[in-house]
């Protein structure tokens, strides 16, 4: 199952405290109004590392197979959650409307971020109870999306989040980019929001050295470390919801190397505010 979050509002997996609830003062965060009208919806393909016990396995060599990779970048985006709530903070405290969707499997089981339901080789290792456990929850976490999409983007514009981290270093090779945007240049409202968010991603970086000692000098490409129009959950929504000029996906990638950082932190959450009010014009 997937776990949602948003202002109150629970979704179908583990349960979680809305932030209303865990907030020094609900009754003022109920009454203040949004800075926009629009949602910002964050999803988490590559959540967590979680598997399920070496019990449900039937080939106790898969087991200890994916216990020796499952912490590296096969495993999961390490940083990446931790970033989505504190990214998801900083826009509350802005009075944007956020909800959270996060995925409940290690990609060694199966790829959330993949748009047909297909274990790996270590998930065909599970016995057929925990395999349609796991296939289960992926569908729970594609259709929680989909109802979201659906229900808000009929009222109001949404932006959409795929948000991901990527190792400094693969093979060798040192990744140049400290933030990706992953679009589809195809696609009118995917390029639309990742051209607004690199804008104003330059502009606010120029702001933040001018008013403080910021001199990070943070990098954003396009489509970069990856390419925006392969298989993704984005690329399915996208084509899914083609007819909604309410609803703007993208792909954020951000480098494990400043992914803790609280500028880029600040940066993000201001960019994704900037962005979206300039395409939803409020």
């Amino acid at each position: 199952m997937s776990a949602v979050a948003q202002n109150g509002v629970q979704g179908r997996g583990k349960k979680t405290k809305s932030r209303q609830s865990i907030s020094k003062n609900p009754n003022r965060s109920n009454t203040r109004k949004p800075t926009l009208s629009a949602l910002f919806l964050i999803t988490v393909e590559h959540a967590v590392k979680r598997m399920p016990h070496k019990r449900c396995f039937s080939n106790p060599q898969k087991y200890k197979d994916a216990r020796k990779v499952v912490s590296t970048h096969l495993g999961w985006d390490e940083g990446t959650l931790i970033f989505a709530n504190k990214l998801s903070v900083a826009l509350e405290k802005r009075r944007a409307k956020v909800v959270l969707v996060e995925s409940r499997w290690s990609r060694l089981i199966i790829d959330y971020n993949r748009t047909s339901a297909r274990l790996t080789r270590y998930g065909l290792a599970l016995d057929a109870k925990t395999q349609a456990k796991v296939l289960s929850d992926y569908k729970n976490y594609y259709d929680d999306i989909d109802r979201i999409i659906d229900k808000e983007s009929a009222r109001r514009a949404v932006f959409h989040i795929s948000l991901h981290t990527f190792v400094p270093v693969l093979r060798g090779k040192v990744r140049r980019a400290d933030v990706g945007i992953l679009y589809n240049p195809k696609v009118r409202n995917e390029r639309e929001y990742a051209m607004a968010l690199k804008y104003h991603a330059i502009k606010n970086e120029n702001l933040l050295r001018k008013e403080s000692a910021f001199n990070k000098g943070y990098k954003f490409y396009l489509n970069e470390p990856y390419r925006g129009w392969t298989d993704a959950l984005t690329n399915k929504t996208s084509k899914k919801y083609s007819k909604r000029r309410a609803y703007f996906p993208v792909c954020i990638e951000v480098n494990q190397k400043v992914v803790k950082d609280a500028e880029l932190k600040k940066l993000i959450s201001q960019t994704l505010l900037q962005a979206a009010m300039a395409l939803s014009g409020k």
